[in-house]
């Protein structure tokens, strides 16, 4: 269909149009009406989110001017990463303190389907919405926005303005860690890096590249290697990385997930650490201290987080999501343990 013209509002008719249904139809998808199909469901979320369409039956403010659940959603992607049961602990304990339930929801909500199950959640169940995995292209994120849903991002932020968001000081604390591994005397470092469409990776390279520019220094491209924030990452980049003509001295992974998987690389390949090769990790997760591993590593607060976010969720939904957005930046501290040296010479 052509778009519409100038600022005029979209409509419900203007989506079932786009969609090839009945306004009925649309009408009866967006409210999570049961005798509408998922497949047809889908089509609809879909049209509407493609004409940045907010229909007046969902728009978050008409919703709790006539009631409230007392629900709120908690999205991630996994709980492979120890950091997230420790968040989501304290979340729910501050939510159900001031009489709310939590609902957990293990998706990153970016393909049709389930943006579609996110949206039959908002028409039926929740007060508010917490993201702690957004990426920085959240379809999610900007929906729920322009729907004028509470919504808050903990941990990582987007590329939506006007929300509120929770994060680490990552720059600060990242160039504090590229300082620790310069003056040790390292200059071949190598990166592993989590997915370059989140705020954490792109953040914490940032103030990596910073220190090193400091220093003169340039990060080397082909030392580094972007993907997954997983344990498998970790094992087979450090192996990518030690296996390269820039065989680095040492090496940044921007969270402990990837330097444990590192260390786990190491061991089985007979490369010693540190004396060999030093790693970084990033978050101080459980068992980032425990005295077989004993990573060097950056303290992030994580419930120092929680309890920000429940606050920030909190004070959105009782204003009926009518004051202005902020962005809360908390300090993380740099830790040194037993995984950094300075390189081995010769």
């Amino acid at each position: 269909m052509k778009k519409t013209e100038g600022k005029a509002r979209i409509t419900s008719r203007d989506v079932a149009r786009e969609a090839g249904v009945s306004q009925p139809t649309v009408s009866r998808a967006l409210a999570g009406a049961d005798v509408i199909s998922p497949e047809t469901r889908e089509k609809v979320v879909a049209a509407a989110a493609r004409l940045n369409y907010v229909s007046k039956r969902i728009t978050r403010s008409n919703q709790i001017m006539h009631r409230r659940t007392g629900i709120v959603g908690v999205v991630v992607a996994a709980l492979t990463n120890s950091f997230y049961p420790l968040l989501l602990n304290r979340l729910h304990h501050e939510l159900a303190s001031a009489g709310y339930s939590t609902i957990l929801m293990i998706d990153q909500y970016e393909n049709l389907s389930d943006l579609s199950k996110l949206q039959l959640l908002l028409n039926q169940t929740l007060d508010g919405v917490i993201f702690t995995t957004a990426t920085t292209d959240s379809v999610a994120v900007q929906m729920l926005h322009e729907q004028g849903v509470p919504l808050v991002l903990a941990v990582r932020s987007a590329s939506v303005p006007e929300v509120d968001v929770i994060e680490s000081d990552n720059v600060v604390a990242a160039k504090e860690v590229m300082r620790h591994l310069l003056e040790l005397g390292h200059r071949r470092i190598g990166f592993l890096l989590g997915p370059s469409n989140t705020s954490t990776s792109v953040q914490r390279f940032q103030g990596a590249t910073e220190a090193l520019a400091e220093a003169q220094q340039k990060a080397d491209p082909e030392l580094c290697v972007w993907g997954p924030y997983s344990h498998e990452a970790g094992y087979s980049g450090v192996l990518r990385l030690w296996n390269s003509s820039k065989r680095p001295t040492a090496i940044f992974c921007s969270n402990d997930l990837l330097a444990l998987g590192a260390l786990d690389a190491a061991k089985k390949h007979g490369i010693e650490v540190p004396s060999s090769l030093s790693i970084v990790g990033f978050d101080d997760i459980p068992g980032a201290g425990w005295s077989a591993v004993q990573l060097t590593t950056v303290r992030v607060g994580i419930s120092e987080i929680a309890i920000l976010a429940a606050r920030r969720i909190l004070e959105r939904m009782q204003a009926q999501n009518r004051i202005p957005s902020r962005r809360d930046v908390l300090p993380a501290s740099f830790i040194r343990r037993a995984t950094t040296a300075p390189p081995r010479r010769g």
